[in-house]
């Protein structure tokens, strides 16, 4: 499990808080306000700052190189719960929700369908006078 080679390295303790104690840090406007807490990665060279624990937590991954998630249905692994859930659904559920309404092709991603595009197609249409959009909707 990644915690407990973070906690063996001494990133973090048994309550999988930032060792150290003093790496949280809380910073203040110039209108006395406070501002949200920041998680530095104290990995040396690293220099990232997080506004979230958790993100911080995720982060650490990066440099353990461990991978918790196993996809049940191939040999890949991964080091966030989203990145297998959206892999299993694009990969191996074959689901295509997201579809283009200029040519009908349809996505596993909404990514996809983002980088998919007409130039082409538009720039013919803006030739001829006529205006083509594709636009994200779920098929």
């Amino acid at each position: 499990m990644p915690m407990k080679k973070l906690v063996a390295k001494g990133m973090l303790d048994d309550d999988g808080r930032l060792a150290g104690g003093g790496v949280m840090t809380t910073s203040w406007s110039v209108a006395g306000r406070k501002e949200k807490r920041t998680y530095p990665c104290e990995f040396e060279g690293c220099g990232k700052v997080f506004t979230k624990l958790y993100n911080l937590k995720s982060h650490m991954l990066t440099h353990t190189g461990d991978r918790p998630f196993q996809c049940p249905l191939c040999p890949l692994n991964f080091r966030r719960k989203h990145d297998l859930v959206r892999h299993t659904q694009s990969l191996h559920m074959k689901a295509k929700p997201f579809h283009c309404d200029v040519c009908g092709q349809d996505f596993a991603r909404a990514d996809g369908l983002k980088r998919h595009t007409h130039a082409d197609d538009q720039a013919a249409g803006q030739m001829m006078g006529v205006k083509m959009e594709g636009t994200l909707s779920p098929g």
